[in-house]
């Protein structure tokens, strides 16, 4: 028989909701601030940033805005907010 170790007081991972793990940290950032996604399709972060929105307690808006670019010669996407 298998003998397994047993690890105590392990620190359990932060998330944002039970099943949902975080990708992207568009509540990091303040107006002004973007960061940029490497190959991710337009709509599949678009998507993304309207789950956030709709789920977020704050009352501010959150309004983001999608750029197509390229860095550092990769092609991808920076996520602006803008409200």
């Amino acid at each position: 028989m298998k003998k397994f170790e047993i690890r105590k007081n392990r620190p359990i991972p932060k998330r944002v909701k039970p099943g949902k793990k975080r990708i992207y940290p568009f509540d990091e950032l303040e107006v002004g601030d973007s960061f940029f996604v490497e190959g991710r399709s337009y709509q599949a972060l678009a998507s993304c940033i309207r789950w956030f929105q709709t789920h977020q307690e704050e009352s501010p808006p959150w309004r983001f805005q999608l750029v197509r670019g390229v860095e550092k010669g990769v092609d991808g996407i920076e996520v602006l907010r803008i409200e």
